[in-house]
C-alpha cells in the first residue's frame, strides 16, 4: 500500500502545482534566445544561400542569392532551438527560474555535434516537471505566435532589454513594467551583482 500511495501523492503534487509566472517564463525565453544566438557561431552551416532560378547550361544554378544573416532559414534555424535551450532552465522554490549547468552544457554539446539531447519531458509526476512542461507550452506558444517579431529582433540585432520588452511586454502582454524590472535577462549581470558582494565583505573584514 505504501508505494500505491506515494504515487498518488505525487500525482496529487503535480495536479496542484502553481501557476505559471508569465512575466518570469518569457524572460527565460528571451534569455533562451540570447544564449541561442551567443552559440551560433558554433553552427557551421552559416553559407550564403542561393534562393530558386534554373540550372542553365553548364548546370548552375541561376537565381537570388540570399545573405544568410538575414535569411529566413536563419531565423527559423534559430528560434527552432530556443524552446530546446529553454528547457534546461529548472523552477526555484521560491519563484522564478534557475539554469542547469548540466544542461545546459549538454545544449552546447548537441549544438557542436557532440552528443544527442536529453529525452524531452513529456508527463509530469511532481511539481518541478508540471512546471517545467507548462513552461515550454507557454515557450513554443510564444515562438509560434510571435515568430515575424522575434526574426525581426534576431535580424536587428536588437539589444536584449529591447527584445525583451517588445516581446513580454508589448507583443504578449506578460510583464508589467514592474515585471521587467525583475526580468533582467543578462547573464553577466548577476555575475557582477556577485563582484560587487564579494568587494563589500572584503573590506568589512578588513575594518
Amino acid at each position: 500500500m505504501a508505494p500505491r500511495l506515494a504515487l498518488l501523492l505525487l500525482h496529487a503534487s503535480a495536479a496542484t502545482a502553481r501557476d505559471l509566472d508569465k512575466c518570469a517564463g518569457c524572460a527565460v525565453v528571451m534569455r533562451s534566445l540570447q544564449k541561442v544566438l551567443s552559440l551560433e557561431h558554433l553552427d557551421e552551416d552559416k553559407t550564403d544561400i542561393l534562393s530558386g532560378g534554373r540550372l542553365d547550361g553548364n548546370g548552375n544554378r541561376q537565381g537570388k542569392l540570399v545573405k544568410y544573416a538575414t535569411s529566413e532559414f536563419r531565423t527559423s534555424h534559430l528560434l527552432d532551438q530556443v524552446c530546446d535551450y529553454a528547457d534546461t532552465f529548472i523552477p526555484r522554490y521560491e519563484g522564478g527560474w534557475a539554469p542547469n549547468a548540466t544542461k545546459q552544457q549538454r545544449f552546447e554539446d548537441v549544438v557542436r555535434g557532440k552528443a544527442k539531447p536529453f529525452p524531452k519531458l513529456t508527463k509530469a509526476h511532481n511539481e518541478e516537471e508540471t512546471l517545467r512542461l507548462r513552461l515550454r507550452s507557454y515557450c513554443d506558444s510564444v515562438v509560434e505566435d510571435h515568430e515575424d517579431a522575434l526574426a525581426e529582433l534576431i535580424v536587428a540585432e536588437a539589444p536584449p532589454e529591447n527584445a525583451l520588452q517588445a516581446i513580454c511586454r508589448d507583443a504578449t502582454a506578460s510583464c508589467d513594467e514592474e515585471g521587467l524590472a525583475a526580468a533582467h535577462i543578462s547573464e553577466a549581470a548577476p555575475e557582477a551583482k556577485k563582484r560587487r558582494k564579494r568587494k563589500k565583505k572584503k573590506s568589512s573584514k578588513e575594518l
